[in-house]
């Protein structure tokens, strides 16, 4: 390239990109603050994510158009570090939001850009990846509309984030953590007081207008710490239609639906003809424990609902898993590379590892870009992990004896005693996070990272884990 084709190149560029994001396109604004929740009649002093779009709209979270691409301010409106994650997409390894690995910590009074083009759009959330603040709620959702996305048939969204919430401080919660993890048993054990939906309980839910009649897109979102939900939608006509933002061929026969931590499902519901309330629950796995929020018809409303179902809810399976499609499925491709990732305990320190490796203390798996990647998880441990692939997006190829052509997902639960296989395209280079996203397991050690070969690993990651 001569020098005149790049002095034109770097004049016309920004006109190209004002072009491609639209002549009145401006950053939205995302602020990380402190807020005060009242949570079964208690005062909690919590994080939260509100946003404001350019035309002065403020959102919780992100609610954008994908040809907009990602464009967003982040402040730091709040008393001590953070760092967070948009959980999902995929998207430069720089902008990905992860502590000394993709950025350094963004300090109280900081601001930070992140711009990228949306490839993606879906149900998708965001969150810290900083220590154990997700447990004191710092998340939103994060969804995005494609231009073709227009469904005269559906007449309102509802997007519901479900979270757990411990009274407990910090500095106990860590103690808790590592306590627990030399016993013998899963960390189980630490208290969860509280179930949210949309950040609120039952003793006082969010209630939402709908019209009789009505096809809703219900966009459930588990952000919780410890702990998967069942969702039980037996009186209403449903169809699931997407899992982790990506579609699959429609489902209407799993019920109730299990949503693992960190996963998303999107579900069509037909609200009545005649009308009515409609509860929409979530009850903690092997627990009485429930939230949810309810959908109305005519109000004011204000149902009583208890905070308790009626009876036990069992443990998760993989028969949804088992159940669901990609509907644009990968390419059939031959396997480049293949890595197992062992889930195990690690029986005298309590850590939990990865190829008996807990993090930061790690030996990193190296691919090559445009590798077909197949991983096969291998849980020898007695509890679950919902296993997150950072940047990626992945298909479910076999569970345990069984092959299918599953779901595309960036989450996958992977229950004890089995083994799971996913496969992926390497085509986006960086260094990625490989976790489980239970964060009492993340924060003794099942954690990892993948490189691609010639991607050059920031000084503070190479720190980090030993090899600078």
């Amino acid at each position: 390239m001569t020098f005149r084709s790049l002095s034109l190149l770097l004049f016309i560029w920004p006109i190209l990109l004002a072009a491609e994001h639209g002549p009145d396109h401006e950053q939205v604004t995302l602020r990380v603050i402190h807020e005060t929740l009242n949570i079964n009649g208690v005062e909690e002093q919590v994080f939260n994510i509100v946003g404001e779009k350019p035309n002065g709209e403020r959102m919780w979270g992100f609610h954008g158009e994908q040809q907009d691409g990602f464009d967003v301010k982040l402040y730091n409106d709040s008393t001590e570090e953070t760092s967070i994650h948009w959980h999902g997409l995929e998207l430069p390894n720089d902008q990905d939001g992860v502590p000394y690995v993709t950025q350094l910590p963004i300090a109280p009074g900081e601001v930070v850009d992140y711009t990228f083009e949306l490839i993606q759009a879906g149900t998708f959330w965001m969150h810290s990846h900083l220590g154990v603040q997700e447990k004191w709620l710092l998340a939103a959702p994060l969804i995005i509309t494609a231009p073709d996305e227009s469904d005269s048939e559906i007449g309102q969204e509802v997007t519901i984030l479900f979270q757990d919430y411990t009274f407990a401080e910090p500095q106990t919660v860590l103690e808790d953590i590592y306590a627990a993890a030399k016993q013998t048993g899963d960390v189980e054990a630490i208290p969860m007081n509280a179930f949210l939906a949309n950040r609120r309980t039952l003793s006082e839910p969010e209630i939402i207008d709908i019209v009789a009649g009505q096809k809703i897109r219900l966009r459930l979102i588990n952000g919780a710490a410890e702990t998967n939900f069942f969702i039980p939608l037996e009186n209403l006509a449903r169809s699931v239609i997407e899992v982790d933002g990506e579609k699959i061929n429609p489902d209407t026969s799993v019920n109730p639906l299990q949503l693992a931590i960190a996963q998303r499902i999107d579900v069509l519901i037909d609200i009545p003809e005649s009308g009515g309330v409609f509860p929409i629950l979530a009850q903690a796995e092997n627990s009485v424990e429930q939230t949810g929020i309810v959908l109305v018809t005519e109000g004011p409303v204000s149902p009583d609902l208890s905070p308790q179902a009626d009876g036990l809810a069992g443990r998760f399976d993989y028969m949804q898993e088992l159940n669901w499609k990609a509907l644009t499925p990968l390419p059939d491709k031959v396997i480049d590379r293949e890595i197992t990732y062992i889930l195990s305990k690690n029986t005298d320190d309590g850590a939990w590892e990865m190829n008996h490796q807990a993090w930061p203390k790690i030996e990193p798996e190296e691919i090559k870009p445009g590798e077909r990647v197949k991983i096969i998880l291998d849980n020898q441990s007695d509890v679950a992990h919902p296993m997150h692939l950072h940047g990626h997006s992945f298909q479910v190829v076999r569970i345990d004896d069984q092959e299918i052509k599953g779901a595309m997902r960036d989450t996958i639960h992977v229950l004890p005693r089995s083994k799971v296989e996913i496969i992926f395209d390497a085509d986006n280079s960086g260094i990625w996070m490989f976790h489980c996203h239970k964060l009492s397991h993340m924060e003794v050690g099942m954690q990892t990272t993948i490189h691609y070969e010639g991607y050059p690993p920031p000084d503070y990651y190479l720190e980090l884990i030993g090899r600078a």
